[in-house]
C-alpha cells in the first residue's frame, strides 16, 4: 500500500520511517475526525472515499504494530 505526498510522490508505507507514518496518521485524524466516530457522518469527502482513508490508516497502524 502507498501513501501519496502533497507533491504527488508515492511512498510505500512499509518503507516509510516510523515517525513519518505517525505524522501521517495524526494528519488523517485531523482531516477526517468524523470518520473515526461514525463513518455515516462523513459526507464532505467526495473525492476520497472514506473507506479508502480508513483502510490506509488501519494499514499504517498495522505497520507500526509490526515494528514495536
Amino acid at each position: 500500500m502507498y501513501w501519496t505526498t502533497k507533491e504527488g510522490k508515492k511512498l510505500k508505507i512499509s518503507e516509510m520511517e516510523t515517525s513519518h507514518i505517525q505524522n501521517c496518521m495524526k494528519m488523517i485524524l485531523r482531516k477526517f475526525p468524523a470518520m473515526f466516530i461514525c463513518e455515516d457522518m462523513v459526507d464532505e469527502f467526495d473525492a476520497i472515499p472514506p473507506s479508502y482513508v480508513r483502510c490506509v490508516y488501519d494499514y499504517m497502524k498495522e505497520e507500526l504494530n509490526k515494528r514495536s
